[in-house]
This record gives C-alpha cells, structure tokens and sequence, in this order.
C-alpha cells in the first residue's frame, strides 16, 4: 500500500496516521466484539477483514474511522445472521458416539382413531348396563 493511499486526513482528530497503524490498533478490539456478536471466531475474522477492506475503499470519505469500523462491522455481522439463520448441525445418523433416533410421543393416526372407537365403544357398553351394575 503507498503512504498516500493509507495516510489520514489530518482533521480527523485521530491519532493513527495510517491505515496500518489503525488496524493495528483496531483488529483485536473490534474483532472480539464482533465474535460477541456472532458466537463463531471465524465468521468473525471474515467480518472484521471485510469491515477493513471498506473502510480502505471509503477511505477519503470516512471522518471517524474507528466508529466507522465499529458501526460497519456491527452492520455485517447482523447482515450475515439474518442470511444464514441459526445454523445448527444436525446428523441422523452419528458417525461416533451414541446414535440417536428421534421419537415422536404422539401415537399414529390409526392408532389414535383405534383408541377413540374403543372408548366409544366402551362408553356404549356402560350406558347398555343397568345403574345398579355400573
């Protein structure tokens, strides 16, 4: 990168002079906020690299640029949660460990039908008794 490209406009009011010196600044901070907000390390690096890699594009219009940073990479992370969702892994079958079946307590149709016509039954038989019997 030339000095020019990277050098900071001087009424800015910040105290990096260049770019470099920014993210050198930057990087740590700003990542660990980003991977509060996303849960996921990696995902987090690829935030904060994009969030530079903009701020080097806009670089002569942004006058704040730690909170420029801030703001861009805040922007990304909820962006690339609202694309991708909640991820969550799911394998029907383990490749190691415990397999797991998923079991639905609720009994079949058939069955439940099956169910209702005995109790309906049942109740026909009782209301055939004499009280007396019952």
């Amino acid at each position: 990168m030339s000095e020019d490209m990277t050098t900071m406009k001087g009424e800015a009011g910040e105290n990096p002079s260049t770019l470099a010196e920014l993210f050198a600044s930057m990087e740590g901070p700003l990542l660990s906020y980003v991977n509060q907000l996303m849960n996921d390390r990696d995902e987090a690096q690829d935030v904060v690299q994009e969030s530079f890699l903009r701020l080097h594009r806009h670089f002569d219009e942004v006058r704040q640029p730690r909170a420029w940073l801030y703001r861009t990479a805040r922007n990304l992370a909820f962006s690339y949660k609202r694309k991708h969702g909640k991820v969550v892994p799911f394998s029907p079958v383990a490749e190691e460990g415990p397999s797991y079946e998923l079991v639905d307590e609720e009994p079949l149709p058939d069955a439940r039908i099956e169910r209702l016509e005995s109790v309906g039954l049942a109740m026909l038989c009782l209301d055939r008794l004499a009280e007396d019997v019952r």
